[in-house]
């Protein structure tokens, strides 16, 4: 099982987020069947995803990524992530699994499904089910008490079916041991950079040659066909002054989201970490912990903690920066951490304390306690917010009528329409497809847009900033530009294809010394850092490279764009189960138990699959 979970470490981390913030709700009513059939991305049976349905459940998932992740969200973790194909095929397996478990005479009767929403805290006031809260809030998401319910009575019969899976999944304490050990191993890495770019000075590229590596790749350059839209705003802004909120509702709203204005805790502090071998016996503790004890005198004594921590401290990512940790959530500190910090005084040290790691010197620079901001605190915020989604409501609402407007009276004159109505029109591109239009979550919408014939009006668009309407006012079709009008672009890419071969032979030379050859070359080193860390220190993410942890005792050749590295292992340190809380062991014993499960209920997805008949257009999703 080890083994399956490291092959797979990265599709648990795209799972597990993926399954903490997005829990996708289609409903499959509308058009007619056929209408459907000519605008499907997959098909189960008879049972067809439209591209409108899957480009709502994308576009929903990459907002919330964007809100989870925010900056660390790039276009590299997005390629990762295959977000496009881990939605579809979320679509595809709720699907399956809700019909299996028809077929296995799975059912939930409308007294328990009753009984759980009436559970739910959102809907309750005092401690007690509100109707009137339910209707509230249930309208202000849009949605009827039958789609609400028809979300949970699918939700309940997947979660009948993955209980019936998994009920009978164990972990034993051999596998325990060995995922600690694999969570918690470290590694050091010396490494050699080769930059391409120092070898082109010494590259020449004639116009033969440029001239037959653009025949070769002449699709490389295919300058891809371009669109330009019309659009009609409908912006959130223009209908604020229908959006009342009075301050019932947004006490309703603050009463059925208290946690959403909670302040936990926060710690910023300082730390000076001895370490102690997780194999270490008494006699070393003892030594460790007089280490820490000598520095803690010396702090104490007048001494600056951050000079001292710079010197001692066995934490590399934060020695350098004079031990500090920055401003933490109190609860993400190891518990003997979080306790002391939480008794100290401004600019107190103490110590030394003891956690899994180590020994720690510790220096409170300021903290806030847990809170619960009053209503009147956050009331103004809950208002605004509250209308603007009313105001968004209102806006999709508007642009729906005129669309409707617009396709009964057979309008194809958007800028005329727009102009009676006095709303306001914006000329988008030219551009192409997957190029930023200035508007935020029109991935989507934009893909669309190069389905549609000229002169062809669009469906309506949902954007942060409210609603369009759009039609399609010219369509550019794609072309291979001539030689002599990219030639200066493709003698570049000569060269730096050139440059980058004679980086790799020049690695792999490098890669061919002895160790104490390549160590007397004053390698690189990452530092410290665990085999689940998301990105290696200095490094970042290399295809392959984290996989090879294991086998690095030998050097191995690794390309980055414009960058070639030799990497070898400067020091593992190995992790044993002994060392480790009952806490800790107890977490993984959890996380192990859940992924046994997820990896019961994939193999039962899988097979399940195997009886259905799936086609997926990818050509609609990429």
């Amino acid at each position: 099982m080890l083994t399956y979970m490291r092959k797979r470490s990265k599709s648990w981390i795209t799972k597990f987020i993926f399954g903490a913030i997005i829990i996708v709700f289609v409903f499959w009513g509308g058009s007619a069947y056929w209408s459907k059939e000519a605008n499907k991305v997959a098909k189960i049976d008879r049972y067809i995803i439209t591209q409108q349905q899957f480009a709502k459940a994308y576009s929903d998932a990459l907002r919330l990524y964007q809100a989870r992740l925010g900056d660390a969200f790039t276009p590299e973790v997005l390629a990762q992530l295959d977000l496009k194909k881990t939605v579809l095929d979320q679509m595809i397996n709720d699907y399956i699994v809700n019909d299996e478990a028809r077929k296995l005479g799975v059912s939930v009767s409308d007294e328990e499904l009753q009984e759980a929403i009436r559970t739910f805290p959102a809907f309750q006031q005092n401690g007690q089910f509100s109707l009137d809260s339910y209707k509230r809030l249930l309208q202000y998401q849009r949605m009827t008490p039958a789609e609400f319910e028809e979300q949970q009575r699918k939700a309940f019969f997947q979660q009948r079916v993955y209980s019936m899976i998994t009920e009978n999944i164990i972990v034993s304490p051999q596998e325990v041991e060995a995922y600690y050990q694999y969570q918690n191993d470290s590694f050091n890495l010396h490494y050699l950079s080769v930059d391409a770019q120092s070898f082109s000075k010494d590259a020449v590229v004639g116009d033969e040659e440029a001239a037959a590596y653009y025949e070769t790749n002449k699709e490389r350059y295919k300058i891809a066909p371009r669109i330009v839209l019309t659009a009609v705003l409908f912006p959130v802004e223009r209908y604020f002054d229908e959006a009342a909120v009075s301050v019932d509702e947004a006490r309703d709203y603050y009463d059925s989201h208290r946690q959403e204005f909670a302040e936990e805790a926060k710690i910023h502090g300082r730390h000076i970490l001895i370490r102690v071998p997780q194999d270490a016996d008494q006699t070393t503790i003892d030594k460790k912990r007089a280490a820490a004890q000598k520095i803690y005198d010396q702090v104490k004594a007048g001494g600056n903690f951050a000079e001292l921590a710079k010197k001692y401290s066995e934490d590399p990512g934060t020695s350098a920066a004079g031990g500090d940790i920055g401003t933490v959530p109190q609860s993400s500190l190891p518990a003997s951490m979080a306790e002391a910090f939480s008794g100290m005084k401004h600019g107190e040290v103490r110590g030394p304390v003891q956690t899994a790691l180590g020994f720690h010197v510790l220096k409170l620079e300021k903290k806030s306690e847990a809170k619960q901001r009053s209503f009147e605190e956050v009331s103004a915020s809950i208002v605004e917010r509250m209308r603007h989604q009313r105001a968004k409501i209102i806006a999709r609402d508007e642009a729906g009528n005129a669309h409707m407007e617009l396709f009964e009276q057979g309008i194809n004159d958007l800028a005329g329409y727009a102009e009676s109505k006095g709303l306001e029109t914006r000329e988008i591109g030219p551009f192409a497809e997957g190029e930023n239009i200035g508007i935020a979550g029109s991935e989507e919408f934009v893909r669309q847009a190069f389905t549609l014939p000229q002169g062809e009006i669009g469906a309506v668009v949902e954007t942060d900033e409210g609603c369009i309407i759009y039609m399609v006012k010219e369509k550019i079709a794609a072309r291979i530009p001539e030689f002599q009008e990219i030639r200066s672009r493709v003698v570049e890419d000569v060269l730096a294809q050139k440059s980058l071969e004679k980086a790799k032979e020049h690695a792999g030379d490098l890669a061919k010394k002895t160790l104490a050859e390549l160590n007397a070359m004053s390698p690189e080193s990452t530092g410290e850092f665990r085999r689940t860390s998301y990105l290696v220190p200095k490094l970042g993410m290399i295809e392959g490279l984290q996989d090879d942890l294991g086998s690095l005792q030998e050097p191995k050749v690794y390309t980055h764009r414009n960058t070639v590295y030799v990497v070898w292992l400067k020091e593992k340190k190995e992790a044993l189960a002994s060392g480790a809380g009952e806490n800790e062991l107890k977490r993984i014993r959890e996380e192990l138990l859940s992924r046994k499960k997820e990896m019961a209920i994939e193999a039962f997805i899988e097979e399940a699959r195997k009886r259905h008949d799936v086609v997926i257009d990818y050509a609609k999703i990429t």
